[in-house]
């Protein structure tokens, strides 16, 4: 019997419900900086009266020293937000094998596994998605020739090319992302801390694949757009909020109207990164259930235990 749609959102209800204190507390490890950027920034106009963007144009050692720490920044965020998907399929493979795990434990067996998932993951994009990034300037080049040599309606068609190759690449990251949909699990479930075989990897994913494939894929996709669809109207109601609150902060004008913007800036960064850490986890527990019911079609078992992964806590 295949899993529904209702099992599946519902199970993704479930697992956020339970998770929500730990969605708030890596929401907040991962934007703490941005929020630290923000109260600086408060904190210098209050205590000189000027613009922290006055001081970072004053001399080019101060744009060097921002320019470096605002690399830093994005880096941390990166790398933390990377290590906090592994974690989330950490919850929740962790929750079918009935371990209880603790949010330390979970964020240590997470940044452990970073290294090798990383690995993974560049194995990925050259064999996958490096393609489509190397045809993107002969399609480029292409067009321009299509248009300048053969079209005589150049804006028209200009408009029309280069709209069929955004849609394009953007179906093909699209379409492998629901492709590979599987391929982490896989992984996480056979990685035994040796040189894994991706190769074996891909090739029990493509078989994966294959459990159900229209049915399946139908689910998967439907499930990231309804989680996509979800958090772009989470934001768009954020920005909405978050610009009427820092209106009223102009309006009001001095230290009041200041800090009612910073305020409002530091809930935006961190509302906005909250409902992604559950649209993450929502993609991953819908994945998931699907990944199980493929799993027990090719196997017999839904759920496979590994304790190399469970020690590394």
């Amino acid at each position: 019997m295949q899993t529904t749609y209702t099992e599946i959102f519902a199970e993704i209800s479930r697992q956020i419900s339970s998770r929500k204190k730990a969605l708030i507390q890596r929401a907040l490890l991962v934007t703490w900086p941005i929020i630290l950027s923000i109260i600086i920034g408060f904190t210098y106009k209050q205590i000189t009266g000027v613009e922290i963007s006055v001081f970072i144009s004053s001399s080019l050692m101060n744009q060097v020293t921002v320019g470096t720490i605002f690399f830093l920044i994005i880096f941390y965020m990166v790398i933390m937000s990377s290590i906090l998907k592994i974690e989330k399929m950490i919850w929740i493979d962790s929750f079918f094998d009935r371990k209880n795990l603790t949010t330390k434990e979970s964020f240590t067996i997470s940044k452990k596994l970073f290294w090798p998932f990383l690995k993974l993951n560049i194995v990925l994009f050259f064999r996958y998605y490096l393609i489509i990034i190397l045809a993107t300037p002969v399609a480029i080049i292409g067009g321009i020739y299509f248009i300048v040599l053969i079209s005589g309606d150049g804006p028209l068609v200009f408009f029309g090319v280069y709209s069929s190759i955004i849609i394009a690449i953007l179906a093909w990251f699209y379409f492998m992302r629901i492709k590979l949909r599987y391929i982490r699990f896989v992984f996480l479930d056979n990685y035994k801390g040796t040189s894994l075989n991706i190769s074996d990897t891909i090739d029990t994913t493509k078989k994966l694949n294959q459990i159900f494939k229209s049915e399946s894929f139908k689910k998967a996709l439907f499930t990231q757009l309804g989680v996509g669809t979800a958090q772009a109207v989470t934001n768009m109601v954020i920005n909405t909020m978050t610009s009427l609150v820092a209106a009223g902060g102009s309006m009001l004008g001095g230290v009041g109207g200041e800090s009612v913007r910073a305020v409002a800036g530091i809930a935006n960064v961190y509302t906005k990164e909250y409902a992604r850490q559950i649209a993450d986890l929502s993609r991953v527990v819908g994945m998931y259930v699907i990944y199980r019911e493929a799993l027990k079609q090719l196997s017999g078992n839904e759920q496979i235990e590994n304790e190399y992964v469970y020690n590394l806590k």
